[in-house]
């Protein structure tokens, strides 16, 4: 079916006719359908609105007639396309006369009011639909237009000082602005700072404006600066172009030289390197231009980066000594900061080989032999003032000091292994360079203490001045003593025996003789155990009686055996009997000494060595603990004939004084006994 636009009727009839054919024959059927016409809500035209940003809106009237539906059974829908510009609740719908009649056909008077906007531009197109309760349904449109005066524009600024001209970015603080605007008489322009108002201009007849900011207006930071332009009896434009603009009267701070690209040596900050092909780096404010001088000349211009690091690459060989850099940091601004500075010292120079003037404590026997008890060394020397001396063992490192400003350097290690060293001393100055080797100190450390010594003897001696020996450690040096006192010192050698002569007689009696012994680094031992020394110089007392009593030796004694018999004092260890034989060689026979006594017979044997000698003198000699000897002698005669002779006179022990049987007497008048034969 096709609409109609606005129909003349409410209502119609709609005939349906369907052509049949059966057999032969055919008709139709017709069908009669009613219909019911809908009318379209009729809405008035309705005026465009234009309106300048000032201005206030004007409200709009309209009439709606439904030929075939009351005004209340209609409903009315306003929308506007830009809701921006005029939002929906912007727009009020005022019911007028005849809006709630319930007469078909009725008109109904209606009217739009406009909240006032802000200062916005722009077009919007308002429907106003209307719909009935029949469905019928129309609309009407039409625009609503806020008209603005022409934005002016800013067309320079100025100064844009600093490294660019174009940054926006200046350490003016007064700022001049001009631009053009569209001129009608009594127009001007208001400045902005963001949403701050700075002043207004007069806008000239050739359409140009210009405005300088005072310097309370024009603090440092950002700053963004537009322009609106206001005409009489037209309203004030939209905002111009916006200028930013940094104002920065704030000097950077100096620059810092933080580093060198390689810092040798102890420290690696104090700017005292061997390299003399450094890089410098630093910092200053981001994205300043920082100037490099060396002592005064320009060396290079480099620009901190976003993190206000900056870096000069080597340019060029630099020479030995010290090198005062200064710096200067130029903002983007165009401010200038302090001058900055900072001393890098170059040393290529190798140190001299320092020297080990002694190492302590050498202790032991020497002070020279490099052998020490000590396990914690110290060792002295010479250096460059101020270098660092490191001691070595080979290539190890022991310890480190640094030379005073004499030149002295003074080296304690920690506790070291027994065992040997080879001591060396290397220095290294504060840039890194480091001398050779000095020459090795050999050192030999012995913290073990060696066993306590052995005494081999004397148990006794019949000297004041034994020679007392023993065993001990080879080479150390043995200490006896005698109790608590020392005696002397003796050297045990390679095999570890040793021979002490006292310097000094020791006393009669008994002495308990100790030792320690000493080795070549001092370590000393625990005293050996007590050994009993018994010191007897006093030669023993011995007595010989008369052989046979009378002696006189004849066949029947001989016969029945003669002894050979005495006294000896306590003590005596043995008592040998010495003569001569028939050719004049000694012969020695052991006695056997039985308490204060001794006895010995006479042998075959002995006879055979005496042979037929009229007589025969017997010594026996007496040896006690000590050592010490005494000797008594006896010569009696022989007479072996079967003959009886008499006996030899002998003095009568009447009349023998002190020890009897001596012969000795201190009598003037004695008796003399003859042992006569049998008669």
């Amino acid at each position: 079916f096709d609409e109609v636009a606005n129909p003349t009727t409410t209502s119609d009839t709609l005939t349906l006719t369907a052509p049949w054919t059966v057999g032969g024959s055919s008709g139709s059927v017709v069908q009669l359908v009613p219909i019911s016409i809908v009318k379209a809500p009729v809405i008035s035209a309705i005026s465009n609105i234009l309106i300048l940003p000032a201005g206030t809106p004007p409200s709009r009237s309209f009439t709606v007639v439904d030929a075939d539906s009351s005004p209340s059974q209609v409903t009315l829908v306003i929308t506007s396309s830009n809701t921006g510009l005029l939002p929906v609740s912007g727009i009020t719908l005022t019911p007028g006369t005849g809006a709630t009649s319930t007469t078909v056909g009725a008109t109904a008077n209606y009217s739009l009011a406009f909240a006032p906007l802000a200062n916005q531009l722009g077009s919007s197109t308002v429907t106003v639909t209307a719909t009935d309760n029949l469905g019928g349904t129309s609309s009407r449109t039409f625009t609503f237009t806020v008209q603005s005066v022409p934005a002016p524009v800013i067309s320079t600024w100025g100064s844009d000082t600093g490294s660019s001209s174009s940054d926006g970015i200046t350490s003016d603080n007064t700022i001049s602005l001009s631009g053009t605007a569209s001129y009608v008489a009594g127009a001007t322009v208001e400045i902005f700072d963001g949403t701050t108002s700075l002043g207004t201009a007069t806008v000239n007849a050739n359409g140009t404006w210009s405005f300088t900011t005072t310097a309370a207006q024009t603090a440092d930071g950002a700053h963004n600066y537009t322009v609106k332009l206001s005409q009489p009896g037209l309203g004030t434009s939209q905002a111009s172009n916006a200028i930013a603009v940094t104002v920065d009267t704030a000097a950077p701070g100096a620059p810092v030289l933080t580093g060198i690209s390689l810092d040798t040596g102890s420290s690696n900050s104090d700017k005292i390197t061997s390299d003399n092909t450094i890089d410098l780096t630093g910092t200053a404010e981001a994205g300043s231009t920082v100037k490099i001088y060396d002592n005064g000349t320009l060396v290079g211009t480099v620009v901190a980066n976003a993190s206000g690091i900056w870096t000069l690459p080597s340019t060029g060989t630099l020479a030995d000594g010290a090198h005062a850099f200064t710096f200067t940091a130029t903002d983007t601004a165009g401010n200038t900061s302090v001058v900055g500075s900072s001393t890098v010292t170059i040393d290529t120079s190798t140190p001299a080989v320092p020297t080990i003037t002694m190492v302590g404590d050498d202790t032991g026997s020497s002070a020279t032999d490099g052998i020490t008890k000590d396990s914690t060394l110290t060792v002295k020397g010479a250096a460059e003032p101020g270098v660092t001396v490191t001691l070595y063992n080979g290539s190890t490192v022991l310890g480190s000091a640094v030379a005073d400003a004499n030149g002295n350097y003074i080296i304690v290690t920690s506790t070291l292994a027994d065992g040997s060293y080879n001591l060396s001393v290397q220095a290294s100055d504060a840039a890194g360079n480091t001398s050779a080797g000095s020459a090795a100190v050999a050192i030999v450390i012995d913290t073990i203490t060696p066993s306590a010594p052995a005494i081999s003897g004397p148990a006794s001696s019949n000297s004041n001045t034994p020679a007392i020996t023993g065993t001990a450690e080879a080479n150390s040096v043995v200490s006896v003593y005698d109790g608590a006192t020392l005696l002397g010192t003796a050297l045990a050698d390679a095999r570890g025996a040793w021979t002490f002569t006292p310097t000094s007689s020791l006393s009669e009696g008994s002495h308990s003789i100790t030792a320690t012994a000493t080795d070549v680094a001092g370590n000393t031992s625990l005293a050996s155990s007590a050994s009993s020394l018994v010191v007897d110089s006093t030669p023993p007392a011995i007595g010989f009686a008369a052989v046979t009593g009378d002696n006189k030796i004849n066949l029947a004694e001989k016969n029945a055996g003669v002894v050979l018999t005495g006294s000896v004092e306590a003590g005596v260890t043995s008592v040998v009997v010495t003569y001569l034989d028939t050719n004049s060689q000694t012969v020695s026979v052991n006695a056997t000494v039985s308490g204060t006594t001794w006895s010995y017979a006479l042998t075959s044997t002995d006879w055979t060595n005496i042979g037929s000698a009229p007589s025969k003198k017997f010594t026996a000699t007496a040896t006690d603990a000590g050592g010490n000897t005494a000797s008594k002698s006896q010569t009696p005669s022989i007479n072996l004939s079967s003959l009886a002779q008499p006996g030899d006179p002998l003095l009568n022990p009447a009349s023998d004084s002190g020890t009897q049987g001596d012969g000795i007497t201190s009598a003037t008048t004695v008796l003399i006994d003859v042992a006569l034969p049998p008669s």
